[in-house]
């Protein structure tokens, strides 16, 4: 038995503690994503060859390896298709890199016993964590959006959001816990979605906010058994009184957003009028859909579109929004005009994947949870993904692969252990 074979255990109570540290700082530090991340990937690259006894990859475990082969290649052939002779042909390949750097570390955490707790709690403590940071930022600060360590707003909204909601998925674990019989766990999940609804609304960003519909309804269908017909009315009144009440607080700026996008939608359709943050995004649309009709097929490159969209400008298709956007501000449409039918085919294996895989294991009782995270986090991001390119920035992608891949590798190993306790 070789050295690190012997000290499994060893390792996978520091792959835990990188864990927690992944999602507890991943958006109150300037590089809690990307530091945790790379610590994850040493470990992996140099630990993983060594190790015995490997589960093998299950089918739907193949079809993620595949997806995220698929969307480094959709990313490597339109950038070689269209950027082959310029400079920025290398960087153009940093993101979709990723998606090949995640693989290693995805084999070597299902390969490992990690540490339940630090899963619940990491999640918990960084929407929390994300709540106090946001919180700081607009009130000491001053801020107008608040985007703690991401440098981002739209960015921090969306991933503090999917904390939040993450956390009630392990309400089951938390509620061990008790103190002279009183069961008082319950109330940590709560914590952790409040955390990230407030963290999410003092960002001001209101893209994510069409995800919170789909993510509810998905907690009460899974709990269906369990609620009562006036729990479940009173679950989806909830969120709706939640949401009228920050509209009615100034401070969260909410009712001055939507008014705001309100009247630039009705200028824009109505008058042509094209001033506003909201009519930017439907000239970006505009100008990615035109993209993509010139080149269906690969798109016109992953670093393309203030190009291209400049180019629009000039033949007078659109107005001037190309030196100051990069990409079209939704990720299937941002898929289509840089990738094209490759690329947006390649994103929707990616979303598939986790659906096809997590479903089937809500049947499981002890993996149940971590499936429903994954779930979660996967509805999140369908949803981002219509009002951002939320798989084109560095943050919100490392963010979305490795925690897929961690909630991926606590399910392989709740699996297994119920199959071991069968025979």
């Amino acid at each position: 038995m070789n050295l690190v074979e012997k000290n499994r255990h060893s390792i996978g109570l520091i792959a835990s503690a990188l864990i927690f540290f992944f999602m507890s700082s991943a958006l109150v530090l300037h590089d809690g994503v990307g530091g945790s991340a790379g610590l994850l990937l040493i470990m992996s690259l140099t630990c993983l060859g060594f190790l015995q006894n490997r589960a093998p990859l299950s089918t739907a475990e193949r079809l993620w390896v595949v997806a995220l082969i698929a969307f480094f290649l959709s990313g490597l052939i339109s950038t070689y298709m269209a950027n082959v002779l310029e400079e920025n042909f290398l960087h153009s390949l940093d993101v979709p890199s990723r998606f090949l750097l995640v693989i290693p570390v995805f084999f070597l955490l299902r390969s490992l016993p990690l540490k339940p707790g630090v899963f619940w709690w990491g999640v918990v403590v960084g929407a929390v964590s994300a709540a106090i940071y946001a919180s700081y930022q607009r009130i000491h600060l001053g801020m107008f959006e608040a985007r703690g360590g991401v440098n981002h707003h739209i960015t921090f909204g969306g991933l503090a959001l999917s904390l939040g909601f993450i956390s009630m998925a392990g309400f089951s674990y938390f509620s061990r816990y008790r103190l002279r019989g009183f069961r008082w766990g319950w109330i940590i999940p709560l914590l952790g979605l409040g955390g990230g609804v407030v963290a999410s609304i003092l960002s001001g960003s209101r893209g994510g906010w069409i995800s919170i519909p789909a993510l509810c309804g998905f907690l009460i269908w899974m709990n269906r058994h369990y609620l009562s017909r006036w729990m479940i009315v009173g679950l989806v009144l909830l969120p709706i009184a939640l949401g009228v009440a920050a509209y009615n607080i100034p401070s969260t700026n909410i009712k001055y957003r939507i008014q705001v996008g309100v009247s630039e939608a009705d200028r824009y359709f109505k008058n042509g009028d094209h001033s506003g943050s909201l009519n930017h995004r439907f000239e970006m649309f505009k100008a990615a859909w035109l993209i993509f009709l010139d080149n269906p097929m690969v798109g016109a490159g992953t670093s393309s579109f203030r190009k291209e969209a400049n180019q629009l400008w000039e033949k007078g298709k659109i107005r001037r929004i190309g030196d100051i956007f990069t990409h079209p501000h939704n990720e299937y449409l941002s898929a289509m005009s840089m990738r094209g039918i490759v690329g947006l085919l390649a994103v929707l294996l990616l979303f598939a994947c986790p659906l096809y895989y997590l479903f089937p294991v809500l049947l499981h009782t002890s993996a149940k949870p971590y499936a429903a995270a994954g779930i979660l986090l996967n509805i999140g991001y369908i949803h981002y993904a219509m009002s951002e390119a939320i798989l084109d920035r560095m943050v919100s992608v490392m963010f979305y692969l490795f925690l897929m891949s961690i909630i991926f590798a606590y399910v392989r190993q709740e699996l297994d252990n119920s199959q071991v306790a069968k025979s």
